[in-house]
């Protein structure tokens, strides 16, 4: 199989969608379920309650911004979650990378789990945990994001290392877990 451009569109379809443009799906996952290392999936600006759980890819998950340099595609494709999981958890990814979403109200907002994603031109907020989460030994690649309103910490190393560039990171650590202060950036062994 050759690389491919999926697109997903709140007014998509799963079922009679085929992931072009002009007829794309409507959930992400979906799109993952089919995609393949080297695929590019495409979210077109909208609201999306999904978790988004990757296993063992190596590909590109975007907004428009990507293609347009446009920063209102970051503001208006929203990646929402819920207090029970990450919004996007991968694991076992050497080489995926998330790009231009606004991403907000999970546990963390992404959680890498031995993976080396490329994170960048992000907005991620309002989480109950972390903004990102990078642990058993992954390396992500953190540049050009906006993080804010964490409980937790903004980034988090945890037996993991990593390249941070040019990010803003404020009003983190606003609901520790304990009474323990945390940091913007946090390492741990």
């Amino acid at each position: 199989c050759y690389p491919v451009i999926m697109y997903v569109s709140e007014s998509g379809s799963d079922y009679t969608g085929d992931g072009t443009q002009v007829n794309p799906y409507r959930n992400i996952n979906h799109a993952l379920s089919l995609a393949v290392n080297g695929d590019t999936i495409c979210v077109l600006p909208g609201h999306y309650d999904e978790f988004i759980h990757i296993s063992n890819l190596d590909l590109v998950i975007t907004s428009e911004y990507i293609f347009t340099s446009d920063f209102s595609s970051v503001e208006n494709t929203i990646l929402n979650g819920a207090p029970e999981d990450a919004v996007i958890h991968m694991w076992d990814c050497p080489n995926i990378q998330i790009i231009g979403f606004s991403i907000e109200n999970g546990v963390h907002a992404i959680k890498c789990e031995n993976s080396s994603p490329l994170i960048r031109n992000n907005i991620l907020l309002n989480t109950h945990g972390d903004g990102v989460q990078a642990v058993g030994g992954s390396s992500p690649t953190i540049t050009n994001n906006l993080i804010f309103n964490t409980a937790q910490s903004g980034i988090i190393f945890e037996a993991s290392d990593g390249v941070f560039i040019n990010n803003t990171v404020v009003n983190c650590g606003t609901n520790p877990p304990d009474e323990n202060p945390i940091s913007a950036i946090e390492c741990r062994d």
